[in-house]
């Protein structure tokens, strides 16, 4: 039987899908050897040799990767946490008007995103330190979320109006996010001694009354 009429792939097609894949591995393999690098030692303390060696990479393919390590941090941020956390504030905001109850209900959820991804967030505690760069980042970062709640929230819109008169709430929108965080960190990462529950209430009231008396 003739197959003349068979299609056949364009002329190298096949190896750009293989390369295409292949690059794709080997950035995974660099992300997976740098977090397990930083659990087991810290930021500080991994070099990009010994990530190179754990990904059994050359350290051009690092480079043709990531520009830095702090770029692996932030790559580890955008695309595990964020997609998660970005999901929490947009059930929050689509409460619309929450009672101190449902706050609750979404700060305990919070803390569990962090208590689930323990290694990343370990990680991102220490580099929100060490690195001047990602706290910028990070303050970026919770201007789209306090947009997001902003979209339905009245309290959060006006801190993220832009206007100097609402400079106050814009700073107090940031706190909050940031005491949301800091208590992710200590309850999951620090072993702080105190009852969750009451520390999830505290924040969830903080939220409220921002919410509430923001206008």
């Amino acid at each position: 039987m003739s197959r003349k009429h068979e299609k056949s792939q364009p002329s190298g097609e096949a190896p750009v899908s293989w390369q295409s894949k292949k690059r794709e591995q080997s950035r995974e393999q660099i992300l997976e050897a740098a977090l397990a690098a930083f659990s087991d030692k810290s930021y500080g303390a991994t070099t990009i040799e010994e990530i190179v060696e754990r990904a059994k990479v050359s350290r051009a393919t690092f480079y043709n990767h990531f520009p830095s390590k702090l770029a692996i941090v932030v790559t580890l941020s955008q695309e595990r946490v964020s997609p998660i956390a970005d999901r929490a504030y947009a059930r929050l905001a689509a409460l619309r008007d929450p009672t101190a109850r449902q706050l609750a209900v979404w700060v305990r959820e919070f803390v569990t995103i962090f208590e689930e991804n323990r290694a990343i967030i370990e990680t991102l505690a220490e580099v929100w330190i060490v690195e001047p760069e990602y706290h910028t980042i990070m303050v970026n970062k919770h201007e789209l979320n306090i947009k997001t709640l902003g979209a339905s929230i009245p309290a959060f819109a006006i801190a993220s109006s832009g206007l100097k008169k609402n400079e106050y709430a814009r700073i107090k929108a940031h706190f909050l996010l940031r005491l949301l965080e800091d208590f992710g960190n200590g309850v999951t990462i620090h072993g702080w001694d105190i009852d969750k529950e009451v520390g999830i209430r505290v924040i969830a009231d903080d939220f409220y009354r921002f919410i509430t008396e923001t206008s």
